[in-house]
């Protein structure tokens, strides 16, 4: 028998949220894709299906799509597997990206290797269904056929195993496991990083290794994962991959816990990041923003590149803005559901150092910071800066930041330092700064990470300063900690 690998979800894969019913959502296409799409139940698990929402992606990011074929080349074997969701950025739409029903699972082959089928079943030794999906060659400067296929019909907080390729060629065994369900009980746990730039061989494989140990639900990282700013090629995001592919065992965190993966201004928006994934949605404007619920977390994913960029992108920007508004909207009238509303993105609004100055993030601050007012957001997650930093609750005071009264306000956390070479922390002038810490120099720390829990009535968060040599949180150092309660 194969060997079988532990996975949850990952992200940047498109994915589809399918109904709120358990076992059947109504967005799933039965009929689509390929022999065998009929999909697996089997006792505890939903009938696996081919997902019917759109899956175009616009050729800047896509070459050379087909459907699955039994064609291979030279290394057709899988490798970088990696899961996620797509489906629908709007919280209304029946296809709503929803990780406790759906999942997409992602691979790279050879360019020539077409095969791209996925056999699941409710059991490591019976895997008695077959899905096909569709791959493309990827944009940038390293020959490479990337590979989805998309995933309905599966039950909330559910273990299933698959396996991906075709042919002679595939991959080893694996399990993934959904996410709860939008206003379930079950607490999730999210692994924190971000700015891997710098070590890709070390330090990120090493906070990888640490978050593969934790066991969180799944993980967000929030930007910069190359040294080159500007000029990215699919070399640097393939050593980016391949840190996650080499920590903890062979078969890599990426295809062990969802991973959904944030632009910074070192991905710059380009075609040939964004084309490693799949996100929700469709058009020019896929990957820039989207959202999910798990359990009791909504969750916002926002590359912020074209809301402070220095010319204004005139059809992103306006795009972007009406996104958050109507869903963070949506999601503060569920509140009795789903308590908490949690924001990841690039650029902190309230960092103290180096980049506090800096024109774009002045130019971000007022886009961004009366939309997390106006809808009660109670925590934005960050990167950009290389070192770690929790504000007080904050406010836009309307030319400035400024401390919330008792009660109000959004908190606003920097922890970057995934490999990034480390920022000395800001000297603590600005009120709403409450605490900042370091790593490098003097310090033991060769890196930031953390662990945010979210749970019915309490959200509690942890920051880690890695050392070297350790494997697990518990041998790291815990320097900061912050609860939420409702």
């Amino acid at each position: 028998m194969s060997e079988m690998r532990s996975i949850a979800l990952l992200a940047p894969v498109l994915f589809l949220a399918c109904s709120s019913s358990e076992s059947t959502p109504a967005a799933a296409g039965g009929a689509g894709g390929g022999a065998g799409s009929g999909g697996v139940g089997g006792a505890g698990g939903g009938v696996a299906t081919q997902c019917a929402y759109p899956t175009d992606l616009t050729a800047d990011r896509a070459t050379g799509r087909v459907d699955s074929t039994q064609t291979f080349g030279a290394a057709p074997t899988p490798r970088r597997v990696r899961v996620g969701v797509g489906g629908a950025v709007g919280s209304s739409d029946a296809a709503y990206a929803d990780p406790a029903h759906t999942a997409a699972v992602v691979w790279d082959t050879d360019v020539d290797t077409q095969a791209t089928d996925l056999r699941i079943g409710t059991s490591e030794a019976a895997l008695d269904a077959t899905v096909s999906g569709f791959s493309y060659l990827l944009a940038g400067s390293v020959p490479t056929r990337v590979h989805q296929v998309h995933l309905c019909g599966l039950t909330a907080s559910t273990t299933y195993y698959y396996q991906v390729g075709g042919g002679t060629a595939w991959s080893d065994v694996r399990a993934l496991t959904t996410l709860p369900a939008a206003g379930a009980a079950d607490s999730v746990t999210i692994g924190v990083s971000g700015d891997a730039r710098d070590s890709l061989d070390v330090v990120w494989p090493a906070v990888q290794g640490r978050l593969r140990a934790a066991t969180p639900s799944f993980q967000v990282f929030t930007g910069d994962v190359s040294p080159i700013a500007l000029a990215n090629s699919e070399d640097d995001y393939g050593k980016w991959l391949d840190g996650l592919w080499a920590a903890g065992t062979a078969s890599g965190v990426q295809s062990s816990q969802p991973l959904f993966a944030i632009g910074g201004n070192h991905e710059h928006l380009q075609a040939q990041w964004l084309a490693n994934f799949a996100f929700p949605g469709t058009g020019a404007y896929q990957g820039y923003f989207y959202s999910f619920d798990a359990g009791p977390a909504h969750v916002v994913v926002l590359d912020d590149f074209a809301v402070s960029a220095s010319v204004p992108d005139t059809g992103a920007q306006p795009a972007i803005l009406e996104f958050l508004d109507k869903d963070l909207a949506a999601a503060d009238a569920r509140r009795a559901t789903v308590p908490f509303v949690v924001v990841f993105h690039h650029k902190g609004e309230l960092s103290t150092s180096n980049h506090a100055s800096d024109s774009d993030v002045a130019r971000m601050r007022p886009l961004l910071m009366p939309v997390w007012d106006a809808h009660h957001v109670d925590l934005v997650l960050n990167g950009h800066d290389h070192n770690y930093e929790r504000s007080t609750p904050a406010t836009w005071s309307g030319s400035a930041p400024a401390v919330a009264g008792a009660g109000q306000g959004t908190t606003y956390i920097v922890c970057a330092g995934a490999g990034a070479s480390a920022y000395a922390p800001g000297d603590g002038s600005e009120a709403y700064s409450a605490k900042r810490a370091r790593f490098g120099a003097s310090t033991s720390y060769v890196g930031l990470y953390g662990l945010l829990t979210v749970g019915k009535t309490t959200m509690s968060w942890k920051a880690y300063g890695l050392k070297s040599g350790g494997t697990r949180p518990e041998d790291d150092d815990v320097i900061d900690t912050q609860d939420w309660t409702r």
